[in-house]
């Protein structure tokens, strides 16, 4: 008997060593992951919202993050700009008296000239066309009792000068030159008075035409002055407007519309 439970005793361990010998031991080597690519293959394709597909080999880019770009309009030449939109086309600038008492900008569908200091010139020009042919259009209200001028741009050059009609609201007007290349600033040119000016808090249409260096004014309808520069000679350039201030403030001038046209 003591010899029977010997031989299975055996037998009972080395099964146990055999099973051990069965079972894989824990492996070292970290895991291998697979990386999936998010790009399509390439018969996939993306629509933005003109529905032009990328080309094949393109990576494309996730529609939440694309910025459609608009297409480039004509900046028009001759129009009328009712002031109800942003400005970004025209730029300002000042050549007497303190830059930071003047500002120009556009309120319920009007340009603004807001002068708050004395012996002030500043101007607001339209940026992208020259003309060597031009008519300009303004209807303009003086919001105040205060002397002031009115003044409108044409064949304005940032390296030559410009001419400019200066209208009062005194009834007086005059043409002067701004003469920057001669370094000699303004000159004028021919000045007068007109009973066609609507005096004081009033509205006035002025119309300017400038045919090269020929040069013309009327004054809601009235034909006030007509000039010819054979000095200067500016033959084309920008057109503008502008405002002076004198001694009695504040200065508060109003551009309704303006329209550029052919004269």
């Amino acid at each position: 008997m003591k010899n029977s439970l010997t031989y299975f005793s055996i037998l009972f361990i080395l099964s146990l060593v055999g099973y051990a010998c069965t079972v894989p031991s824990p492996s070292t080597e970290q895991p291998t992951f697979t990386t999936i690519s998010a790009k399509p293959s390439p018969s996939a394709s993306i629509m933005t919202g003109s529905q032009t597909p990328f080309s094949i080999g393109q990576t494309p880019i996730p529609s939440t993050s694309i910025q459609m770009t608009p297409t480039p309009t004509q900046v028009p030449i001759y129009f009328t700009e009712e002031w109800d939109g942003d400005t970004y086309q025209w730029f300002g600038f000042s050549t007497t008296g303190d830059s930071n008492l003047w500002d120009v900008y556009n309120e319920a569908g009007v340009l603004v000239f807001s002068l708050t200091g004395k012996k002030i010139t500043n101007y607001f020009i339209y940026r992208p066309w020259g003309y060597d042919q031009v008519q300009v259009t303004t209807q303009i209200e003086n919001r105040t009792l205060t002397k002031s001028t009115t003044i409108i741009v044409c064949n304005y050059s940032d390296s030559l000068g410009w001419y400019e009609f200066d209208i009062d609201s005194d009834g007086l007007w005059q043409i002067r030159v701004h003469d920057t290349l001669g370094q000699t600033g303004y000159l004028s040119l021919m000045n007068g008075g007109s009973k066609a000016i609507h005096t004081g808090a009033a509205v006035n249409e002025y119309t300017i035409t400038c045919i090269d260096n020929k040069l013309s004014l009327t004054i809601n309808g009235t034909k006030a002055a007509e000039y010819t520069d054979n000095i200067l000679k500016f033959t084309n350039g920008k057109i503008g407007l502008g405002a002076i201030s004198y001694t009695e403030l504040p200065i508060l001038l109003e551009s309704a519309w303006i329209k550029i046209s052919t004269p």
